[in-house]
């Protein structure tokens, strides 16, 4: 948590930081204060989307926000939206789909959405499966 903490600028590697945080204070237990990060990081997004609402880096981000924010509809219809748009990067767009569904509980859409994304002999598609047998915390499994 102290890298994204200490890099300069609201973003690490394209996304907001408060995502990554929200992230790390969820594994350390604080669950409160990961809300709160993960509403930072929502609100950043929504923000880039009124500026281009079809990015598909923003709009999948926004669906597996809105999961770790328990909101359910909001996170399947954002990730069903987002999927009508191509992607210049189809596989961190699986990956983001991937955790979406796995927050939802839809394992078996997961497992089939990491598949097609992934041919199974690439190192992304081992990261697919340690994302899918990650127990996430807060029994969100």
């Amino acid at each position: 948590m102290a890298v994204f903490q200490a890099s300069t600028g609201e973003a690490f590697f394209g996304f907001p930081k408060a995502y990554y945080i929200g992230c790390s204070l969820d594994l350390m237990g604080r669950q409160d204060a990961a809300t709160a990060e993960w509403r930072q990081a929502l609100k950043q997004v929504e923000t880039a989307l009124g500026a281009q609402p079809d990015e598909v880096h923003n709009l999948i981000l926004k669906a597996v926000l809105l999961a770790h924010l328990g909101d359910r509809d909001g996170a399947d219809r954002a990730l069903a939206f987002a999927r009508q748009f191509p992607s210049e990067e189809p596989g961190m767009q699986g990956y983001f789909a991937t955790a979406t569904l796995t927050l939802l509980g839809r394992k078996a859409e997961a497992v089939a959405e990491a598949k097609a994304c992934w041919p199974r002999s690439t190192a992304r598609s081992k990261a697919a499966g340690a994302t899918l047998n990650f127990p996430w915390p807060g029994g969100r499994s």
